[in-house]
């Protein structure tokens, strides 16, 4: 689904008494075993080369419209692996949000975790949002995610695994952020933030979930596409960036 930017008061920050939809690190890394993120990877490289379908294509459509890739170029750019709540990385990061309070019991719940790899070469996703933006005619306002309060909002989780993971952010002025993530950060950032999946030159593999208030709907599975922003000024963040804001 497209959206314009109107859609999400881009131009100027939202009039909205919660703010601006907004994203932080957590303050403390969170670093895995190298043996844990090796037998991720392996498993994400083995699934490629027998183009096996558990492991699930995550859109791109830039380089969906290029018709002289092949099938399989197009599968082995930006997919995701499907991850069980027991893995020792889900437990590790569960461990690591319940202490920050992030995910707190009878609150918040974590919905299916994924690792996210790109292939080298891989380019930036299309600016959009996961939840439904826009409260339609008959609708409960909670089941729009502008409807929700704060404390109600999904939020996504991004969890560099690897050195050289970033994400891209809209900033509260219309600006876009790209936020790079030093292995073991953790970044957190509210389901209505307008963002995209960065471009990596070289391969990269990253974990993501999304935080749930108890009791709520869960999204719909659509994505909002939002194709008529364009970023006024272009930022990057980079670790020692936030050190010093923090």
């Amino acid at each position: 689904m497209s959206l314009g930017t109107a859609d999400f008061q881009l131009e100027l920050p939202p009039k909205r008494q919660r703010g601006v939809p907004s994203w932080r690190i957590l303050r403390e890394k969170v670093v895995p075993e190298p043996s844990q993120v090796e037998e991720v990877t392996a498993k994400i490289q083995k699934l490629l080369e027998e183009k096996s379908k558990e492991l699930q294509k995550v859109f791109n459509s830039s380089e969906e419209g290029k018709k002289e890739q092949t099938e399989a170029d197009k599968r082995s750019k930006r997919t995701q692996l499907p991850l069980t709540s027991g893995h020792p990385l889900i437990s590790q990061l569960q461990a690591a949000l319940a202490k920050d309070g992030a995910l707190r019991e009878g609150f918040t719940e974590m919905g299916p975790s994924v690792a996210l790899h790109s292939s080298a070469g891989c380019e930036q996703q299309p600016w959009h949002v996961d939840f439904n933006p826009i409260i339609h005619e008959g609708e409960e306002p909670d089941a729009c995610i502008r409807g929700m309060q704060d404390s109600q909002k999904p939020k996504g989780v991004f969890w560099a695994i690897e050195e050289g993971s970033r994400l891209m952010v809209v900033g509260p002025a219309g600006e876009s952020v790209e936020v790079h993530l030093e292995k073991g950060e953790v970044l957190i950032f509210d389901g209505d933030l307008v963002h995209a999946g960065a471009a990596y030159v070289e391969s990269n593999v990253r974990v993501h979930v999304y935080l749930y208030a108890s009791g709520m709907p869960k999204p719909n599975g659509n994505t909002y596409m939002v194709p008529g922003f364009v970023p006024v000024s272009k930022v990057h963040v980079m670790s020692a960036d936030r050190a010093r804001a923090m």
